[in-house]
């Protein structure tokens, strides 16, 4: 059977080994890997050169074979090549299909502005597909029941906002958070806008649809916290802006590691 992407290639790589290689290409699209290829083959592979193999250099030009790759065995390593080999010269199946996209979740616009507010970076109304996972996080955790606290803590700011897209940070305290569970509620998203995790008054709650509700999934919502804009570094071992230590990090965001998200995020100039 022909190697495919989702059953043999993808998971050959860690979520640690996409970090390490993002500057180059990203282990966990389909069309990156596909497109570099070649490279990927390179870069799993230790350089052909004794002494630069022993200093940790792929084949791949200046670049390091990825610490969890250096942990292969010999026979994983053959296997694996194996494979890659084997997907390339069989048309780059995907195997099992992609999942379906996440529908919107019910409120998102509401809860989009409502983040804006809590948060204080306003143009977190624009990070819709990011908005749309916190919510239905937020839902899977904590929606239901008789309160339903999500629910209505997006309903008490609709109410208030009335046609207005963002209410003061006076109205939010005077008009929404009228009681503590969504006072406590509030703090959960706010600090799961900062770091993707629910860091919550509320308590963490346990697995959320086979995913860790504590944390963030496996998509790398981490890397697209605010606390990173907000104290304009970069999380460890991850960044979108190559060379970026070369030069002293400015205020407007440049050098700082997450120069790309900065010029299309909350913040940007």
């Amino acid at each position: 059977m022909a190697a495919t992407w989702i059953g043999d290639i993808k998971p050959m790589f860690s979520q640690y080994d996409q970090i390490m290689m993002k500057s180059k290409f990203d282990l966990h699209d389909y069309d990156a890997v596909r497109q570099s290829i070649d490279a990927v083959i390179l870069c799993i592979q230790p350089s052909d050169d004794p002494s630069l193999a022993a200093v940790g250099w792929s084949k791949l030009n200046k670049v390091h074979v990825m610490p969890k790759v250096a942990q292969w065995t010999a026979e994983q390593r053959t296997r694996n090549l194996a494979l890659l080999e084997d997907w390339k010269a069989n048309g780059f199946q995907r195997g099992e299909p992609e999942p379906v996209p996440l529908p919107p979740q019910p409120g998102l616009d509401a809860f989009l502005a409502l983040s804006a507010v809590l948060t204080g970076f306003p143009d977190v109304t624009q990070r819709r597909e990011l908005g749309n996972k916190y919510l239905a996080r937020l839902l899977a955790a904590y929606g239901g029941g008789p309160s339903d606290p999500p629910a209505t803590l997006i309903a008490a700011y609709t109410s208030a906002a009335g046609g207005s897209t963002i209410l003061s940070v006076e109205s939010m305290e005077a008009d929404v958070l009228t009681s503590g569970p969504l006072k406590d509620l509030a703090k959960t998203i706010i600090g799961l806008w900062y770091t993707s995790a629910f860091v919550s008054p509320l308590g963490f709650p346990d697995d959320v649809n086979g995913q860790p509700a504590f944390g963030t999934p496996d998509d790398n919502q981490y890397t697209q916290g605010l606390v990173w804009l907000a104290s304009q570094t970069h999380p460890m071992g991850f960044s979108v802006e190559p060379t970026y230590w070369q030069n002293t990090p400015e205020a407007s965001g440049r050098y700082t590691g997450l120069w790309p998200y900065f010029t299309s995020s909350p913040g940007a100039e």
